[in-house]
């Protein structure tokens, strides 16, 4: 309409015509283009809000879990040397039930459960920007990378069921009620502490599961740390909108 108009007004050279309707177009198209903008501004919005939903039970739920796998390997590294102290005293050793965790899977953890997917789905699409909040971008790197130092201590697994083999000896493994049975389901492990007492290797190879145990507990920590940090800025992020 508006295109015919300015083409009859050309031909006969309506000048002031012409420019109001070139105004007119520009003026559309402009309006046009700010309400486009303003859809898509609104949408990243709504997406960033879901986004910062999703992280925050994330990381709710991981903060709980890591708090736990802390607690545990803390746990069993004094369990640990407990023993060790004991085996060298000739003190009282902890008790079976309480050496099932950290000497039936050879003083190694196993990975807690951490809920990951809204963080890599960010990672991976590519919209990890649509998270405006530069702080909360930090803090979730920071995070990854504790985790990441965190997963390398599981690469020192192989090395350390080497050096622990010498327990096989003084390590019987049993079928019992499911009342004691704390690592494998009904199987639990029964040691012989008089014969490890008589053994020097013992100390040394009971030393070496106490510190991988002081070594998860250290590196998921820092872990446990970072998580909080995130958890913390999302409160705030959300509060806010």
């Amino acid at each position: 309409m508006i295109l015919r108009r300015i083409a009859e007004d050309l031909k006969k050279q309506h000048w002031t015509a012409i420019a109001i309707d070139f105004v007119i177009v520009i003026l559309g198209v402009f309006i046009g283009l700010q309400v486009n903008n303003w859809n898509e501004a609104r949408n990243e919005r709504r997406n960033e809000r879901t986004y910062l939903q999703r992280l925050l039970v994330d990381f709710d739920s991981n903060v709980h879990i890591l708090d736990q796998y802390v607690d545990g390997r803390r746990r069993d590294g004094k369990t640990l040397a407990d023993l060790a102290i004991a085996l060298q005293t000739a003190g009282t050793p902890p008790t079976e039930a309480a050496l099932q965790g950290p000497l039936c899977r050879w003083g190694a953890a196993p990975l807690p459960p951490l809920r990951e997917g809204t963080y890599d789905e960010l990672v991976s699409s590519g919209a990890l920007n649509i998270l405006r909040d530069e702080k909360l971008r930090i803090l979730l790197a920071d995070y990854s990378t504790a985790e990441e130092r965190s997963a390398y201590v599981s690469t020192l697994l192989p090395a350390l069921q080497h050096a622990a083999e010498p327990l096989d000896g003084y390590r019987t493994w049993q079928v019992t009620s499911q009342s004691l049975a704390t690592v494998n389901g009904s199987v639990s492990c029964r040691f012989d502490i008089a014969g490890m007492r008589r053994d020097p290797r013992m100390p040394s190879v009971i030393a070496q599961l106490v510190r991988f145990q002081k070594l998860h507990e250290i590196y998921r920590t820092a872990e446990l740390k970072s998580a909080r940090a995130v958890e913390s800025r999302l409160g705030q992020l959300i509060g806010r909108q």
